[in-house]
């Protein structure tokens, strides 16, 4: 498992992003936040997707994450923005 995940968080520790996207975490810490580094592996084996979505209305709390394709397909069509496969997670035993 190479897929790394980095977590950054707004400096008052509000607001957190968690990404496999160099680029978006280097934005990110660029723009003040903090480095929390490397939270987790994802799966090379791609087992699982995790869909990942944003919701442009809402100023925090504002991403979801979900293995289940039906919610993810709900809330794009409710208006929040689909951002596709975030990582890939095991299958529980």
């Amino acid at each position: 498992m190479n897929g790394l995940f980095c977590i950054v968080f707004t400096e008052e520790k509000t607001v957190l992003s968690i990404t496999m996207n160099a680029g978006e975490r280097d934005a990110l810490i660029k723009a003040g936040w903090t480095d929390e580094k490397i939270g987790w592996y994802s799966d090379d084996a791609k087992t699982v997707p995790i869909w990942r979505e944003h919701n442009p209305n809402a100023l925090s709390c504002n991403h979801d994450y979900t293995a289940n394709k039906g919610e993810h397909d709900a809330l794009i069509k409710l208006g929040w923005k689909d951002e596709n496969i975030g990582w890939y997670a095991l299958r529980a035993k």
